[in-house]
């Protein structure tokens, strides 16, 4: 597997995690039938791995296809919300809100949907060249026509007198 293929594959699983992680049901109580509470904000402790590791596969992204992904946005991997202080006199905890999560997987299909659209390229086809030979009714193409497809390497057409009044090229 190419390095390549296994950041990818790495993105696509730190990817499902943050799903899995988001969709958790957190309700302790039932509040009514089929109701459930998901996360606004998730510890540190919880998804900070999935912030640093995206980052880092995208920094080896950036080193491996850098026409791709150079100018990719930074991943920010230190969570933005400020929770409430508690009674002690240590600053107010920081935690990933639901939107920067949210951003993490946008930013991860947006990496996947750039690499999926740089191969959706049309594979080049080798040009088929070939040289035409008219030649009225003289028959020295016949002299011709070997040295320029053993020698030059080029295919020839030659157009048959008779065949032609359907108009059709007929390889000699």
């Amino acid at each position: 597997m190419s390095d390549v293929s296994t950041t990818m594959a790495k993105l696509s699983g730190i990817r499902k995690a943050l799903i899995a992680a988001m969709k958790e049901n957190v309700s302790r109580h039932r509040r009514g039938a089929g109701e459930i509470r998901t996360r606004a904000t998730f510890p540190p402790d919880h998804v900070q791995h999935y912030f640093t590791q995206a980052a880092g596969h995208l920094e080896t992204l950036k080193g491996l296809l850098p026409d791709l992904y150079n100018d990719f946005q930074p991943i920010k991997t230190e969570p933005e919300t400020e929770m409430a202080p508690d009674a002690s006199d240590r600053p107010a905890a920081k935690h990933f809100s639901r939107s920067q999560t949210e951003r993490l997987v946008r930013d991860i299909d947006q990496i996947f949907e750039v690499r999926a659209n740089s191969e959706l390229e049309q594979p080049k086809q080798k040009a088929v060249r070939c040289l035409f030979i008219s030649h009225g009714r003289s028959n020295d193409w016949r002299v011709v026509q070997p040295y320029i497809e053993k020698d030059v390497g080029l295919p020839t057409i030659e157009l048959a007198q008779e065949a032609n009044m359907g108009g059709r090229l007929l390889k000699s």
